[in-house]
């Protein structure tokens, strides 16, 4: 929505007594919101906001200042819990915004239910009217914000203890209830970013049970960097989560003493990007045998399978429902010289950049045993790639041994946050040690540890195979040379090659 429609919108919300800030169609604030948690913007900043940021969107900072509290559920919580009537906001991603007067028992706080956070005191919503990436924020009603009812308290109150602001529950639920009070982020500019972020890393990991470190403990990171003026780009955010985290798990193996908290937490292990692989010692985690409903294991899932990376390649998007999703292997079939790695290349540009829209940028690690890093940087930088794209690779590619290829992988995920991973191509590496019947069992074995690695630590893994030489116009996955198990073992197969001729040429 553009800012002359919205800025009469913002002036309305000014008069409601609410305070208004602008915020990105990413939903990060354009300005340093900081004073306008004290103080209402004047019609006039407004005026000068919404003409120096053209594209602005409308933000809504929540708690005493505005009189509001706002519970978010997003698109996969249980709406019907909230019986209250009153003014209610559907989001961008399909949640729901309840909006409430301010409640002073009520701060800031995440997963206080199943996908459902509360915005108090220093936070923000972006408000109705506004048009983010992941869509409008459009009125449900026009009913009055009301007073929260005493059910929807209770409801509320009994997931928060607000005396342990990092209590975690150990037994009547699945799931974990943490809020944030005591542990506000105040923001800064762009010379201070780095060390304030890493301190409040380090505040997070030596407070927050391992177990929620990827969920809870990474969105309120996320949020965190929302305060500072510019927020960190997403991969230099996550560069910084990962190194503390990693300097935690090494300082304290067995975790921090939880006893002053009331009952010692549940375990569900360390981040995805620390824990060992289970297959490596099935029974090394507590409750590796225990069954839940299906519902209770989805909701402990930290890897965010629901959310598509576009490729801006419209047949490739089409015939992936929209992009490519984290845990996932894809690969890329074609003779030598028939383009498997510029067109892995170009999408690596893609993912690591953002895009054509505001996207997050996916670090890629590239791992290149038939293109000298100077020939692939350069190809890279046509394709529109820059110093400031995070795209990685190792100073030297010493072996293709699988396992030292994961240990390498593993390695950047904590370095650089790495979310997407090519290794070209799959005819370099070798098995896991082992005894395999034939040279396709050892293949099928080789994508069977990348897939479970993509799941594992949540990447994109892109795979060029080579195809034998056909006659055929198109060749098939009985095509693929030496295993149809990389069929068996990816999640899609693309073929690529240039179109013959009735000659076959």
């Amino acid at each position: 929505m553009e800012n002359k429609t919205l800025l009469p919108l913002a002036l309305s919300y000014l008069n409601r007594g609410w305070s208004v800030i602008i915020c990105g169609t990413d939903k990060r604030p354009l300005i340093n919101w900081k004073e306008y948690q004290s103080r209402r913007a004047t019609p006039d900043e407004l005026v000068k906001w919404f003409s120096d940021f053209p594209n602005a969107q409308i933000g809504v900072i929540t708690g005493n200042l505005s009189n509001l509290t706002v519970v978010d559920f997003e698109s996969d919580a249980d709406f019907s819990l909230i019986k209250d009537q009153t003014f209610t906001v559907k989001t961008g991603r399909g949640g729901k915004h309840f909006y409430f007067k301010y409640d002073p028992e009520f701060k800031n706080a995440v997963r206080v239910l199943p996908s459902v956070d509360i915005r108090g005191t220093g936070g923000f919503v972006v408000a109705p009217g506004s048009t983010t990436v992941f869509g409008p924020y459009t009125p449900l009603n026009d009913l009055p914000v009301t007073q929260m009812s005493v059910q929807t308290k209770t409801l509320l109150k009994t997931q928060i203890k607000p005396k342990l602001p990092w209590y975690v529950t150990s037994g009547e639920t699945s799931y974990s209830k943490v809020s944030t009070e005591g542990m506000e982020y105040a923001g800064t500019g762009e010379g201070g970013r780095n060390d304030s972020m890493t301190k409040f890393a380090g505040s997070i990991h030596a407070k927050l049970h391992p177990s929620l470190w990827s969920s809870i403990g990474w969105k309120m990171f996320e949020e965190a960097n929302q305060k500072n003026v510019p927020p960190l780009p997403p991969y230099e955010l996550r560069i910084i989560w990962n190194s503390i985290g990693s300097k935690e798990m090494s300082q304290n193996p067995k975790g921090r003493d939880y006893s002053n908290y009331g009952s010692k937490p549940k375990t569900w292990g360390p981040a995805p990007e620390l824990e060992k692989s289970q297959d490596e010692d099935p029974d090394s985690h507590p409750d590796s045998k225990e069954t839940l409903h299906v519902s209770e294991v989805a909701g402990l899932q930290v890897i965010d399978s629901d959310h598509t990376y576009s490729l801006d390649m419209p047949p490739f998007d089409e015939a992936l429902l929209g992009g490519f999703s984290l845990g996932e292997v894809i690969v890329v079939a074609g003779q030598s010289g028939h383009g498997k790695t510029t067109l892995i290349q170009d999408w690596s540009v893609t993912l690591s950049s953002g895009g054509n829209t505001s996207r997050d940028k996916l670090p890629s690690l590239w791992f290149s045993y038939e293109v000298l890093a100077k020939p692939l940087w350069s190809k890279f930088q046509g394709m529109g790639a820059g110093v400031d794209t995070p795209i990685y690779m190792p100073r030297f590619n010493e072996t293709g041994e699988i396992n030292w290829v994961v240990d390498v992988i593993e390695k950047a995920i904590v370095k650089w946050g790495i979310k997407v991973v090519a290794i070209d191509h799959l005819g370099f590496l070798k098995a896991p040690r082992g005894n395999y019947s034939n040279a396709a069992d050892a293949i099928t074995h080789t994508v069977r540890v990348l897939k479970r690695l993509a799941v594992k630590h949540g990447l994109i893994i892109l795979l060029p195979v080579h195809v034998r030489k056909t006659s055929a116009k198109t060749p098939d996955l009985n095509d693929i040379r030496d295993s149809l198990g990389i069929a068996q073992e990816s999640d899609a197969v693309f073929f690529i090659g240039r179109e013959k001729d009735d000659a076959g040429l």
